[in-house]
């Protein structure tokens, strides 16, 4: 259910973990709660930027985390989402703030890079 995958010689890498979650788990309120939360979290300068992010019948939100608010010592963008099925995926494309600039680019492509197929 969690695996990461790391750039050899850096601190970028990739990270995704996956749960089912019970079928009755409301989905839709959750995500909105969420985002509604990341979107007043970015006013007080824990996010870079907050977007809503969906696709086709998977619904979440992204968040790209400040150097100055991360926490354990690496700046993430992160997609959380949950599928049809009421699985919860956490994507997190990450690195040390200090690297995080220079594979900001190259860690949002592996985000968005990011499909559902049916």
């Amino acid at each position: 259910e969690r695996v990461q995958f790391m750039l050899p010689g850096t601190t970028a890498g990739f990270t995704f973990h996956f749960t089912q979650m019970v079928p009755s788990f409301p989905r839709k309120a959750s995500v909105d709660a969420s985002y509604k939360t990341a979107l007043e979290e970015k006013g007080i300068g824990k996010y870079l930027s907050v977007k809503r992010r969906d696709q086709g019948d998977v619904i979440g939100w992204e968040t790209v985390e400040t150097p100055e608010k991360c926490s354990g010592g690496v700046q993430r963008i992160q997609w959380q989402c949950y599928d049809g099925q009421n699985y919860y995926y956490s994507f997190i494309a990450h690195a040390d703030p200090r690297q995080f600039p220079q594979h900001r680019a190259a860690l949002q492509g592996i985000i968005d890079s990011i499909r559902f197929g049916r």
